[in-house]
């Protein structure tokens, strides 16, 4: 069954519970994030990566992944920041979280606009081996994206 979810609606986070009590078989296809701004807009596209990336190469782990995103939203904790997405990765236990190239294209588009609206420095953000990697890295590592 696939699943579009809001993140903006903490309901979401009971919804997914019961229907993981009842063994649904349930991957996310897309999401809303009610972005109300543009810094939010600019980093939505983080987090639906992120949740493709763990569906297709984690299948695994892809409860657990979207159980802590929810969570994290019915508590009221952020989740449009790239560093709170790597946390949300550790949590579930993974060591890292990546993007197919088409993905990963868009990912650092909107990283940029990240960066030109006055976001902070992301020292989660680098890209090896054909993968958006989030998680804390090498300075040296994220001097390759500087530019």
């Amino acid at each position: 069954m696939d699943w579009y979810f809001d993140l903006a609606d903490a309901s979401n986070a009971e919804t997914w519970r019961q229907m993981r009590a009842r063994k649904v078989r349930a991957r996310p296809c897309g999401l809303a994030l009610g972005a109300t701004t543009a810094r939010h807009a600019a980093t939505q596209m983080l987090t639906l990566a992120a949740l493709q990336w763990v569906a297709r190469e984690r299948p695994d782990r892809l409860d657990a992944f979207v159980t802590a995103v929810l969570d994290a939203v019915a508590a009221g904790r952020d989740v449009y920041d790239p560093q709170a997405l790597c946390d949300l990765g550790g949590a579930a236990g993974l060591d890292r979280l990546g993007a197919d190239a088409a993905a990963e294209t868009e990912v650092f588009a909107h990283l940029a606009q990240w960066r030109a609206l006055g976001g902070p420095e992301l020292p989660c953000l680098v890209r090896a081996d054909g993968h958006v990697l989030l998680g804390r890295n090498p300075p040296e590592h994220v001097a390759q994206f500087a530019a």
